[in-house]
């Protein structure tokens, strides 16, 4: 307990220092040693938004995932939510880094741009299907929270909103797949 405090004080004051990262591992090292499940999961949640600010989607989503694992319901349906809301973000990074940066997109001198942004494309369907998928969770919440998130990115700019929108009619296909099988 007191190596778990020792910790989050260290997280809270890297937050301090603007040392987002830091914090989040501070953050993650201490959910790794707690004892109480909602514990674990509330310090992988503050883990994930203090990845957020730095914009290190991967640690984000890395722990949002295993949040999910520990919860059910409702409660896992949003952490997967959260998750899919960190793919998004990734994609609308890398669409708008990458459109000043360089022009792989257009002149071929980055095949793997694509590439990637199909692979968080793929993720983030993936993660949305599992989040229609938690049980007692109405999916039509889900549906219209994913599309109030398309519908943001939309409005400031496009950035990411037509893979957004696609990783919506995916998981809906993914989805209605499956109940029939």
């Amino acid at each position: 307990m007191e190596e778990i405090t020792q910790l989050i004080k260290e997280a809270e004051e890297s937050i301090k220092q603007r040392k987002f990262s830091d914090a989040g591992r501070y953050y993650e090292r201490a959910a790794a040693i707690a004892d109480d499940k909602k514990e674990t999961v509330a310090l992988l949640k503050k883990a994930a938004e203090a990845f957020r600010e730095p914009r290190s989607t991967n640690d984000e989503i890395r722990c949002y995932l295993n949040a999910g694992r520990l919860l059910e319901g409702k409660e896992k349906a949003e952490s997967l939510l959260s998750c899919w809301r960190a793919y998004i973000q990734g994609i609308v990074d890398y669409e708008y880094d990458c459109s000043f940066e360089w022009r792989g997109e257009t002149d071929g001198s980055h095949d793997s741009y694509l590439n990637d942004l199909d692979r968080y494309q793929k993720e983030a369907e993936n993660v949305l299907t599992q989040a229609l998928t938690v049980k007692k969770v109405k999916k039509k919440k889900i549906i219209k929270q994913a599309a109030d998130e398309c519908r943001r990115r939309q409005q400031e700019g496009g950035w990411g909103a037509s893979r957004c929108w696609k990783t919506i009619e995916n998981a809906e296909k993914n989805i209605e797949s499956t109940e029939y099988l």
